[in-house]
């Protein structure tokens, strides 16, 4: 599929297809977004559009290996509040707490998100734990999920539709970070109107768009300041 000159369209678009004389089809326009997950453009002449057209956000981290990036979670949160997009955490890979920690309890670094009213959903992609919860989180809507690599999201789709069967990859022993396992976006279906737009691992997230005077507006600790 053809891509008009001078437009863009990512994973989740909705579009206008026309077919050409030789049997190929073009994108002849996209529709407007009602909702859009952007990063700022690093090497890029535009902003990255990474999911459109979401009903909420899974923002993944994993309790070790990698360790929570806590900067980027806060980023992700500040942009579903920002697009007014519902948001929720899912903490995976449970199974690397260190001993003696309590196995139904929030790790210290996650639990003060639940304190500001976002659900957290504790899991183990290998082992089946919270699968079942995270499926009916999703039930019905769109949602991005989104994270650094290395953090399970491949792991946690194999879990949620097993014939999928995608590729996962270990953590770098020196590096301590993920190693891209998804190169692309893609809108992946698991029935009854749930989709899920996977998108690759983040190394950088610096949200685009915002307006650095109504920024605090986005954190729901400093709102009522």
């Amino acid at each position: 599929i053809k891509l008009d000159e001078g437009g863009s369209v990512a994973v989740g678009d909705q579009v206008e297809v026309e077919e050409l004389e030789d049997g190929s089809c073009r994108i002849a326009e996209v529709l407007p977004r009602r909702s859009a997950l952007i990063r700022r453009a690093v090497a890029r002449r535009k902003d990255q559009v990474m999911a459109a057209n979401v009903d909420q956000v899974a923002a993944v981290i994993a309790v070790a290996q990698p360790e929570p990036d806590l900067y980027m979670l806060d980023r992700l949160l500040a942009v579903a509040e920002f697009d007014e997009l519902d948001a929720f955490v899912v903490c995976n890979k449970i199974d690397l707490r260190q001993n003696g920690e309590d196995a139904d309890a929030l790790p210290a670094d996650v639990a003060p998100y639940r304190g500001l009213g976002y659900e957290v959903l504790l899991a183990c992609a290998l082992r089946g734990i919270g699968v079942e919860a995270l499926h009916e989180r999703l039930a019905g809507r769109i949602t991005v999920l989104a994270g650094p690599s290395g953090v399970g999201k491949s792991s946690l789709l194999n879990a949620l539709r097993p014939e999928l069967d995608l590729r996962v990859g270990d953590v770098g022993d020196r590096s301590g970070r993920g190693r891209h396992t998804t190169t692309r976006a893609r809108l992946i279906p698991l029935g009854d109107e749930t989709y899920i737009a996977d998108t690759p691992g983040i190394q950088h997230f610096v949200p685009a768009e915002l307006d650095p005077a109504t920024l605090g507006w986005a954190f729901r600790d400093i709102r009522p300041y």
